[in-house]
């Protein structure tokens, strides 16, 4: 399934804000609900046909979508999926240079995006995961990487 991106707003038909129920009328598929995290305030809704997990607020809204290598997401028409990191860092840099790496992990703050690879350090590697984050989702992140550097 091809998922257009658009910035801190939607992932294909999926919307950051939308209600549990209005995800799941939205793709009507399938779903499994799990705790991703023992520190997640709520569950995680997958839908395994898409490769699709939908992550929520305590009061059960979207606040990241995160897609596996069975979906599509696109960002300006350029697959995010697939195509080695190096390729997708380049055109990620292109509308934000300030991408920045957390483990295994590249953000980008300005497009709400992060994409996950096996091995960051290999730049020929295929990205085999794709999120979608609402404004502030990385905040503590952001917090405790502040911390750090004071510390270094």
């Amino acid at each position: 399934m091809k998922l257009d991106i658009k910035p801190y707003h939607s992932m294909g038909p999926i919307k950051l804000g939308m209600s549990r129920k209005e995800v799941r009328e939205t793709l009507n598929l399938k779903v499994t609900e799990f705790m991703k995290d023992e520190a997640d305030e709520n569950t995680t809704d997958a839908f395994d046909d898409l490769g699709i997990n939908v992550y929520y607020k305590a009061d059960d809204t979207c606040e990241m979508i995160e897609v596996s290598s069975s979906a599509i997401p696109m960002l300006k028409h350029k697959k995010l999926i697939g195509p080695p990191l190096k390729q997708v860092k380049e055109m990620l840099r292109s509308y934000d240079p300030y991408i920045y790496l957390v483990g295994d992990i590249l953000i980008s703050d300005r497009l709400g995006i992060s994409l996950y690879t096996e091995d960051v350090e290999d730049d020929e590697l295929p990205v085999e995961a794709v999120m979608l984050f609402e404004k502030g989702y990385d905040d503590e992140l952001q917090e405790l990487l502040a911390q750090l550097e004071e510390e270094d």
